[in-house]
């Protein structure tokens, strides 16, 4: 944190008035980052995904998400991030699903 000092002087007739204003800037320890999540999918009954044409739904899954983000001292930043998902369809004869994909953000 760093704090700056400003001055300021007034005048009305004969009274003259100083005003100090006082103004904190924060700075940012790590500008970018990098994260890792993982999550999983667990549907019940009533919620189970059907896949349009087949017989089978989508019993579980699991993924996860990669990140990297950087934040300038103007408070403007981006941030890229990839996914990866396997949805399990419990079925032998059936294919498992596979989803992924890249996106960006700029804030």
């Amino acid at each position: 944190v760093s704090t700056q000092s400003t001055w300021a002087t007034e005048s009305y007739g004969s009274e003259t008035t100083v005003t100090e204003t006082l103004t904190e800037r924060t700075e940012l320890v790590a500008p970018s980052y990098i994260g890792i999540m993982g999550y999983g999918v667990d549907p019940d009954k009533d919620r189970a995904y059907p896949i349009p044409g087949f017989d089978t739904e989508i019993k579980h899954g699991v993924g996860f998400d990669l990140f990297y983000g950087y934040q300038g001292k103007s408070r403007f930043g981006f941030e890229i991030h990839g996914f990866s998902q396997i949805f399990e369809t419990g079925d032998d004869l059936r294919t498992d699903y596979y989803r992924y994909g890249l996106g960006a953000d700029v804030f």
